[in-house]
């Protein structure tokens, strides 16, 4: 089981990080866009976190819009302090979207919602 962290704040990359590898899942964490998208498109991965506000004027949105046409069928989630922004609520139509997590969030209830999908995927490999 491997969850892709795709977050700008590095405090938050770590967070996660910490939370699933206590649970054994592995993780591969990332601030950088260019290594995102060489990353995204990897077939070992069961999903990936999203952080909606990611610098640079770049959003999460338009980051999976990309990755979708570009062929990702991985399951997301989308992770953001504002998700009620208009922006971050057209993820829902990007196929794979498995939700929006509002920051702040337990990292316990994170981990319970994303676990049993990667379960799941991993099963079935």
């Amino acid at each position: 089981m491997k969850v892709l962290i795709i977050d700008n704040d590095p405090g938050m990359c770590q967070l996660m990080t910490m939370a699933f590898e206590y649970v054994q899942v592995e993780v591969v964490a990332t601030g950088s866009l260019a290594e995102a998208e060489r990353l995204v498109l990897d077939e070992s991965f069961g999903a990936l976190l999203m952080d909606y506000h990611l610098g640079g004027g770049q959003s999460g949105y338009g980051l999976l819009k990309k990755f979708h046409e570009n062929g990702m069928t991985l399951p997301f989630w989308l992770v953001t302090g504002t998700p009620h922004d208009p922006g971050a609520l057209q993820v829902k139509d990007i196929p794979g979207c498995q939700g929006i997590i509002a920051k702040p969030f337990s990292i316990l209830e994170l981990v319970a919602q994303v676990k049993p999908l990667l379960l799941e995927r991993a099963t079935k490999k």
